[in-house]
């Protein structure tokens, strides 16, 4: 068997939820209806068997890995070590040249390895790219778009108050992974810990189109508000340390009221967050508020 381009990861905890489980089946029927085939397809699996053995039936591009983790009596702290730890044995077990991430609760639109396999290909200087993505419901509804910036350099000097990209979007080539030598549980938020890491070492690229059908959820932020916070404030810090970076008065300000914004229930300050995001957009001319371009890479 030829080695393929690119290695596909997408984790899945089964504790038997029905919801969970349909949307996984579409997450992964996305990811085969892809219209770039070189691809394998780990599956870093934990919980329950039966459901993800019958999946991994549907394609011999599947390899499916099992992690022992308990179904019941699961912490926040469990939950968080085995993500990472999939997402580094997925790495680990990749053969991939390039290496993408994709949950089990999203949707990969039909292009999307296509596109940043060509992407990367065409960038020999990029390290990894992502991608807008278009924010689905439960439901499946179009609820909006969750923009990014599009270059390295815009990317970094934002990187206070924009993550660089969804995990759900980002392709990377296998070297620049190991080289960062994967994820951490430096930090709870160790999606934003690895993105300032990285920033440091790679260059990043953001496709401003959507190629990715992005389910939102509850996290760790809406559960741990305080605990987020901290965590998420020792990252900044660790970002204006190792990046250079200069954080502006507005910067500041933003902080102080993303703080005080701890004070009010989960509902109020979603939206407290939401509408000081829309103020720091307003002020960068180069942050994309309109809709997203298509346009051929």
């Amino acid at each position: 068997m030829a080695t393929p381009r690119i290695s596909v990861i997408m984790l899945f905890f089964d504790n038997g939820n029905t919801e969970k489980r349909r949307f996984c089946k579409i997450a992964v029927d996305s990811i085969l209806r892809q219209t770039l085939g070189d691809f394998e397809f780990l599956i870093i699996a934990s919980g329950k068997r039966d459901f993800i053995a019958k999946m991994a039936k549907k394609s011999s591009k599947i390899r499916v890995f099992f992690r022992k983790e308990r179904l019941r009596g699961r912490t926040y702290k469990d939950q968080r070590t085995g993500i990472v730890g999939a997402r580094n044995l997925g790495i680990a077990k990749a053969i991939g040249e390039y290496v993408a991430f994709a949950d089990a609760d999203d949707i990969s639109l039909p292009e999307r390895l296509e596109v940043q396999c060509r992407y990367l290909d065409n960038h020999a200087d990029i390290d990894m790219v992502g991608s807008v993505v278009r924010l689905i419901d439960k439901e499946d509804k179009y609820t909006g778009f969750g923009h990014v910036f599009e270059n390295d350099i815009d990317i970094k000097k934002n990187i206070l108050w924009h993550i660089p990209m969804r995990i759900a979007t980002l392709m990377a080539r296998k070297a620049a992974l190991k080289e960062m030598e994967g994820f951490s549980l430096e930090e709870r938020a160790e999606d934003y810990e690895f993105f300032v890491r990285a920033a440091k070492k790679l260059k990043a690229h953001n496709i401003q189109y959507a190629l990715v059908k992005y389910r939102l959820s509850y996290g760790a932020s809406t559960q741990y508000p305080l605990q987020s916070y901290l965590s998420g404030l020792r990252i900044k810090l660790k970002a204006i340390r190792t990046l250079g970076i200069i954080p502006m008065p507005f910067d500041i300000a933003m902080e102080i009221m993303s703080f005080a914004s701890l004070l009010y229930p989960d509902f109020y300050r979603t939206r407290i967050m939401l509408k000081l995001k829309r103020m720091y957009a307003k002020l960068n001319k180069s942050y994309r508020v309109d809709a997203p371009r298509k346009r051929v890479e």
